[in-house]
């Protein structure tokens, strides 16, 4: 029997997303203080369709939001990019 219910599945979604605020919409560190793998981390924010809402926490805090397509806004790196 499987303890999977709809109850349980809310309840990550907000321990998740209390998480990422709490880090800052940073996904490694929201991963490490929940003691979860960064991969598992990146299954969560798919499944709740967590991606912008992190890239938005990560704009606020300054750290620059990494969107999808993989193109930073508002961050210069010291690298240029291949083309």
């Amino acid at each position: 029997m499987s303890t999977w219910t709809p109850d349980v599945e809310k309840v990550k979604l907000e321990q998740w997303r209390a998480a990422l605020v709490a880090a800052g919409g940073n996904i490694t560190h929201a991963a490490k203080a929940t003691e979860i793998s960064r991969a598992y981390a990146t299954v969560l924010m798919k499944r709740f369709d967590l991606i912008e809402f992190a890239a938005q926490l990560r704009a606020r805090a300054g750290a620059g939001a990494l969107v999808r397509g993989g193109e930073r806004q508002g961050v210069v790196t010291g690298r240029p990019r291949k083309r």
